[in-house]
């Protein structure tokens, strides 16, 4: 199948993305939030089968470690990814994520963007490790980076 006027199949991607996550938001404001954690674990799920990604006995940065190391250099979503816990923070820095230009008009939107797949996936293994619920603190979408934090709360 040949491509008409060269579209960027990222760029595709990205406006159905948009269109999805704005849809959502428009419907549901800020209780969109909550569906972060079932895309988290559906995300999580594939990762753990297809990709190997062991949570289950593993020591928490190590499987930060492993979906960094999966999305960043296996699917080169973004050029550089710190995700580190500190006490009960999880702090994420994402560099040119190919995401950052629909966080960019989520955000010139009002809309707080909830698809991030690096958090979604970080939030859904260290409530499955830990067994605690997450919630997101605080997300800052910048030029070319994204900086989100979310908490471990009690159960």
């Amino acid at each position: 199948m040949e491509s008409s006027g060269g579209m960027n199949p990222v760029r595709f991607l990205n406006i159905i993305i948009y269109g999805l996550e704005k849809a959502i938001w428009d419907m549901l404001g800020e209780s969109s939030l909550a569906a972060t954690s079932q895309i988290g674990k559906s995300m999580l799920t594939i990762m753990k089968k297809e990709l190997a990604l062991k949570v289950e006995g593993e020591k928490e940065q190590d499987v930060l470690d492993g979906i960094t190391k999966r999305l960043v250099e296996d699917f080169k979503i973004a050029d550089a990814v710190s995700i580190k816990k500190e006490g009960n923070i999880v702090s994420l820095e994402i560099k040119n994520c190919l995401m950052l230009p629909v966080e960019k008009r989520l955000i010139n939107k009002g809309v707080k963007p909830f698809v991030c797949p690096f958090t979604n996936i970080a939030r859904a293994a260290m409530e499955e490790l830990l067994n605690k619920i997450t919630g997101i603190k605080e997300i800052n979408v910048g030029d070319d980076t994204c900086k989100i934090q979310f908490e471990i709360l009690s159960e």
